[in-house]
């Protein structure tokens, strides 16, 4: 149950770290009150449940799973929401990034598993 705890708080961490984000574009260097304050609450949240979730979670696993599903998130994000170009390099650059991601998780075998310390604490 603690791994599954653990993966739902890095998703969480992910959905803050992927509006603060988005909200730093927003925010113009900080000159629009709004967004400014979500990228400070999203930073500092996603910050928090990154926290919680490696009690569970190994800190190579979790921090390549933030870091992946935010660069692909926020990738989404600019080329919907903001018109930036997804030319071959950066389809080729977010495909490694997702395949290294993948690789890390299928792979993570059963002593590194076994050899984290799952503490089964609430926060």
């Amino acid at each position: 149950m603690g791994k599954y705890k653990g993966f739902i708080l890095l998703g969480i961490a992910v959905i803050f770290e992927v509006i603060a984000t988005t909200n730093v574009k927003l925010a113009a260097g900080f000159t629009n009150g709004w967004p400014t304050v979500l990228v400070f609450i999203g930073m500092f949240a996603a910050i928090y449940f990154l926290s919680k979730a490696l009690v569970y979670i190994p800190l190579a696993i979790a921090y390549a799973i933030w870091v992946g599903a935010g660069t692909g998130t926020v990738a989404l994000i600019g080329l919907i929401a903001f018109d930036e170009a997804l030319g071959p390099v950066r389809i080729t650059g977010l495909l490694l990034v997702i395949i290294g991601v993948g690789a890390l998780t299928v792979f993570l075998n059963e002593k590194e598993t076994s050899d984290s310390k799952i503490l089964e604490k609430e926060f």
